[in-house]
């Protein structure tokens, strides 16, 4: 009867302790995982300040839009393969 009791109580603390190394690893992971997308928002907040940027804009719009100013001269030059 000892013997069982002592078992018992044994496991009770074994799944304790695998619960607890479950926990920890989860709590690694997560922490992870709040980095990166910490990272992630100071990316974007720079993102979004770059956007209100008169300047960023432009630049933008030169060179996904091909936008040139009007006393400027645009030069495409092609080359031949």
């Amino acid at each position: 009867m000892l013997a069982v009791a002592a078992a018992l109580v044994a496991s009770m603390f074994v799944l304790r302790g695998a619960r607890i190394a479950r926990l920890r690893a989860e709590i690694a992971s997560l922490e992870r995982r709040q980095e990166t997308a910490l990272a992630e928002k100071i990316l974007l907040e720079e993102q979004l300040a770059a956007a209100s940027d008169p300047e960023a804009i432009e630049a933008l719009a030169r060179l996904w839009l091909g936008w040139v100013l009007p006393d400027e001269e645009k030069a495409i030059f092609i080359q031949e393969e």
